[in-house]
């Protein structure tokens, strides 16, 4: 009986051992990261990132690959788990270098997942430069941390070297397709949708497929899309009423057209791309007043959108206000400026990774527009490249 029992409390220890020893807590603290990218639920994310914290933070201290990682694991779970806390520091970024590449994916994950951007883009910098069986999920993570940062002309390589490893895989053509898109590259973005494969796309990414096929005026191709989505899922068409709009007004339908847009501004009287379209339309049909009421509500809800300025101005034209007229169509020209100014930047600030100057001026120059959403996106990409 004592050695039975003895026996058992050799085994109660071994087994406390093995469950507590360094290398399960770090395969543990894996899993909880695991499973933090496996649930919407902000409370759920919490515990996991919690016990995360708990197991990577009992090994820290210990000597080695394993204590580093933990380390690392450590200061990048800190923020899921006490949100108003920004964590332990990273470890030195000569001890980083050491650790494996899958551990680096999970860091650099919740390094991205918290809005860390810069130590994010650094950390798959540093997986891109290896070449292991990982290299299919680092390129796709870095495709999309450096298509959040701005960093287009990058996503599209990382893009190029993943169809290379998987030829003909949807989801870095829609990839591609996005960058292209983000550009105003129209063709572009809709040969690489098509590679995408239009079987393969969600009725969300069809309709952005057939607004490519409007805007480059592949009338025909449009119409087919829109059918398929109005026999499928014909609330999406209800929330597209300007591309449905503009898809009408080039087939000739422009009755069908303006009914379209006045029922949708009855909803949102503000939105600028429907005014534009629907004073284009009263211009094209012989009503210039009505054109300029509708076109000054485009120019107060927009009052940075060059096109509005430049319908208004031909409206003002067209009955007789020609001072007015100038006034608009120079705010046109001036706008614009700026706009070409920008893009210019943009091809700068793709081709030059490192240049924060640029960032911050595309910053400015958007914020002055009134695109806030867009200055706060170069803020966050200059942030990134203040590191590199």
């Amino acid at each position: 009986m004592a050695a039975a029992a003895a026996t058992l409390v050799t085994f109660g220890i071994v087994l406390y051992w093995l469950n507590t020893s360094p290398a399960v807590c770090l395969s543990r603290a894996r899993q909880e990261i695991a499973s933090i990218f496996e649930t919407a639920s902000f409370s759920a994310r919490k515990k996991h990132a919690e016990e995360c914290l708990r197991l990577a933070g009992s090994i820290t201290s210990i000597d080695g690959q394993i204590g580093a990682t933990a380390a690392l694991f450590a200061a990048c779970v800190a923020p899921v788990a006490e949100p108003q806390s920004t964590g332990p520091a990273l470890p030195d970024p000569a001890i980083v270098e050491t650790l494996p590449t899958e551990d680096l994916l999970l860091a650099a994950r919740l390094l991205f997942s918290t809005q860390r951007f810069r130590s994010a883009d650094q950390l798959i910098g540093l997986l891109l430069s290896r070449h292991d069986e990982e290299r299919e999920a680092v390129l796709r993570l870095a495709a999309t941390i450096r298509f959040d940062i701005g960093r287009d002309d990058d996503v599209l390589r990382h893009c190029d070297e993943l169809l290379s490893l998987v030829p003909g895989d949807s989801q870095t053509y829609v990839v591609k397709a996005m960058v292209y898109r983000n550009r105003g590259e129209w063709e572009h973005f809709v040969d690489s949708m098509e590679a995408a494969g239009i079987r393969t796309l969600s009725p969300e990414l069809t309709l952005q497929l057939a607004e490519g096929y409007v805007q480059l005026g592949r009338t025909a191709d449009a119409r087919r899309l829109f059918d398929m989505i109005q026999a499928a899922r014909p609330e999406l068409v209800e929330q597209a009423p300007v591309i449905y709009a503009r898809l009408l007004t080039q087939e000739g339908r422009n009755s069908d057209a303006e009914k379209v847009l006045n029922r949708y501004l009855l909803a949102a009287p503000e939105d600028s791309e429907a005014l534009i379209l629907l004073g284009k339309l009263k211009l094209a049909t012989g009503q210039p007043e009505e054109a300029v009421q509708v076109l000054t509500r485009a120019v107060t809800s927009s009052p940075s959108e060059e096109l509005a300025h430049y319908q208004l101005g031909l409206a003002l034209m067209q009955t007789g206000k020609d001072e007015s007229a100038r006034e608009h169509m120079a705010e046109h020209r001036r706008i614009l400026d700026a706009k070409v100014q920008i893009h210019e930047l943009e091809r700068l600030a793709a081709n030059q990774p490192q240049n924060v100057s640029v960032r911050r001026l595309l910053s400015q120059s958007y914020a002055e527009l009134g695109n806030f959403e867009l200055a706060e996106f170069w803020i966050r990409a200059a942030d990134a490249a203040s590191r590199q």
